[in-house]
C-alpha cells in the first residue's frame, strides 16, 4: 500500500471536504482510502501502485473541485513481520 499526500490550492478546506472527495476518488480501482492530515488543505490518499494525479484530478475536477498539487512521491508502507 502508498500514500500520497494531496494539497489543494489555499482558502479550500479540503478536510471539510473529504467525504466527497473519498468518493469521487473510489471511481479508481486503485485507491482504497482517503485520510484527513493535520493541515485543512491537504489530504492522504491511500492506494495501490503509482499515484495518478492526472486521473484523480480529472474526476475532481469534473465534482467542481480545484485541482491538487502532489507533495512529494508515494510513501510505500513497508510490511512487518
Amino acid at each position: 500500500m502508498n500514500t500520497s499526500e494531496l494539497r489543494f490550492p489555499d482558502g479550500f478546506d479540503a478536510a471539510d471536504e473529504r467525504g466527497s472527495i473519498r468518493w469521487q476518488l473510489f471511481l479508481h480501482r486503485d485507491v482504497r482510502d482517503v485520510e484527513t492530515t493535520d493541515r485543512h488543505d491537504t489530504l492522504r490518499v491511500l492506494h495501490h501502485g503509482a499515484p495518478d494525479l492526472a486521473g484523480w484530478t480529472a474526476s475532481l475536477a469534473e465534482e467542481g473541485y480545484p485541482a491538487p498539487v502532489l507533495l512529494g512521491e508515494a510513501v510505500t508502507a513497508s510490511s512487518r513481520g
